[in-house]
Parts: structure tokens; C-alpha cells; sequence
């Protein structure tokens, strides 16, 4: 599964359905949520100290805040570690993609070995992102709006896909 935010409300209904005495497989097939995911916010509510024989009345809003936070911590400009360290190297970034043509996985090879690791998979804000990968070419061709929401996957080959949004 692909990446995506868990809403409070999902959150919630996972939690009812692990009290009602779900698995955690279940859990994902009825909530549409990724197991290792499930796992995180049972584990963390279980820390909080929900019992699942306790009944779905521990389940306040507050209880599943607290969970939230625990799972999810706070971030102040809605963006993690790894945005922050793409934003402190975005014009090396932007060179190597726009400039040099270089591929995806390059760049992340390249940010590595500068010590800077980030997950291979990053939703990213690139100005000058291209809106569509042309046959044949890197990343980094093409032009496109300014600031374009794009999802870059890396694939074991050194290729990449690029979708925008």
C-alpha cells in the first residue's frame, strides 16, 4: 500500500474493531488500512492503556487523540525530518535533477553519500517539476507549473516514476 494519512475517525474504527476481537489482518481488510499500520496504533493505544476486554467506552475522544499524538507526533509545519532535510539541499537537488538530467535514484544515491538519507519514497514539492515523464527520459525533463504536488517512487533499477497531482 501506498502511503497515506490516517484519519482520526479511521483511527477509531480500527481500535472498535481490534476490542470487538478482530486480528489484525481483519483489521485491514475492513478498514482499508496497512497491517504494520494497524499494529502502530493498537500497540500505542495498548501503551495508553486500552484493555481490550475493557469495551469500546474507552474509546473518548481524548483516548484517541492521545493515540494519534503517540503514533503521529506533532509536527509543526505539517512536514517530517526527511522534508526538512530535501529543503535545506533543494537547489543541489533541483541542479542535479533540472540541470545534470539526473535520475531520481542518482540523487538519492548522491544525497547519501553527503550523509543526507531520506525515505525512497517522498511526496515532494519540486518548482519546475515536470507534469508528466517523457518516454525515455529522467525525471528531470520537461517542464511544467511551478510548485506541482508529485509522488517520485524509485525503482531497484535506478528508474523512477513520477506522478503529479
Amino acid at each position: 500500500m501506498a502511503f497515506r494519512e490516517v484519519r482520526v475517525f479511521e483511527v477509531r474504527e480500527l481500535l472498535r474493531l481490534w476490542l470487538r476481537g478482530q486480528g489484525l489482518r481483519a483489521i485491514e481488510r475492513l478498514a482499508g488500512v496497512d497491517r504494520k499500520t494497524v499494529r502502530r496504533y493498537v500497540g500505542a493505544a495498548e501503551a495508553l492503556g486500552l484493555v481490550r476486554a475493557g469495551g469500546e467506552e474507552q474509546l473518548t475522544d481524548e483516548f484517541v487523540g492521545c493515540v494519534v499524538e503517540a503514533v503521529r507526533p506533532h509536527r509543526v509545519d505539517g512536514h517530517g525530518e526527511a522534508w526538512r532535510l530535501l529543503v535545506a539541499h533543494h537547489r543541489l537537488v533541483h541542479d542535479w535533477l533540472h540541470r545534470d538530467r539526473l535520475t531520481v535514484r542518482k540523487v538519492h544515491d548522491l544525497l547519501g553519500r553527503r550523509g543526507v538519507v531520506v525515505p525512497e519514497r517522498r511526496d515532494v514539492t519540486v518548482p519546475g517539476t515536470p507534469a508528466t515523464r517523457p518516454p525515455g527520459r529522467s525525471v528531470g525533463a520537461g517542464a511544467s507549473r511551478q510548485g506541482r504536488r508529485a509522488s517520485i517512487d524509485l525503482l531497484p533499477d535506478g528508474g523512477s516514476i513520477l506522478r503529479t497531482r
